[in-house]
């Protein structure tokens, strides 16, 4: 039970150090040159991994594929349906994930059929674009955390099998010990048979030196 919690307090703090990250808003350099773009900052992660939950992101959510932009870093999804940005049309997204230290950096620019999304021009479409960036976050969280509990489960795995071979060791040498026991028991045993054995030999060996003096004795006297 009390390890449940931890997992569950652990899930909590990070999902909601997720949501309660901002979203920013700046001018970056990208393929078609410097266009207004959404940032989000996305702690103790890899860009490899953000990259492939961006990927799964988009496929998931808006059955789109994404390929790496010619001339540029940039990932992108071309004519892509997101109708809370443009109802009944597409838009192309471009994500670029940056390694910040132990963070990533998240750029998204959204290219509209006007032009690129800002607050000023997109005001309503920002918002939105907002959630779906901040959604993104939670679920590079989500995987950070799967990831993880994989990592603990195959630990555990690990230490359950060690587990299995110190049981079967200790029912090796208890085995061991039963069969020493046995052996040792059967020792005193044949000690025991040994000396009676033995006793046994001395009187027969008493009783033949008597034999013995007799048979001499006979023999003296025919001299």
């Amino acid at each position: 039970m009390k390890k449940q919690l931890s997992v569950l307090v652990f899930l909590l703090i990070g999902l909601a150090g997720t949501l309660s990250a901002q979203v920013k808003e700046m001018e970056k350099n990208m393929v078609l040159g410097l266009q207004n773009a959404l940032v989000l900052d996305i702690p103790q992660a890899d860009d490899k991994l953000v990259a492939r939950v961006w990927n799964n992101y988009v496929k998931d959510y808006y059955k789109g594929k994404n390929k790496q932009v010619k001339g540029g870093g940039e990932i992108i999804s071309s004519e892509l349906s997101v109708p809370s940005l443009n109802p009944g049309g597409t838009v192309d997204l471009y994500a670029l994930p940056e390694k910040a230290g132990n963070d990533v950096r998240f750029a998204l620019w959204i290219k509209m059929p006007q032009g690129f999304l800002s607050s000023h021009a997109f005001p309503d479409q920002y918002r939105d674009a907002e959630a779906l960036l901040k959604r993104f976050g939670v679920e590079v969280n989500k995987e950070k955390i799967r990831m993880e509990l994989a990592d603990q489960e195959k630990e555990m795995a690990n230490l359950e099998k060690e587990m299995k071979r110190l049981q079967a060791d200790n029912a090796k040498f208890h085995k061991e010990i039963e069969d020493a026991k046995a052996r040792i028991k059967k020792a005193e045993e044949n000690i025991a048979q040994n000396e009676k054995d033995q006793r046994q030999a001395e009187d027969k060996i008493a009783n033949q030196k008597k034999n013995v003096e007799a048979v001499r004795r006979r023999l003296e006297q025919q001299r």
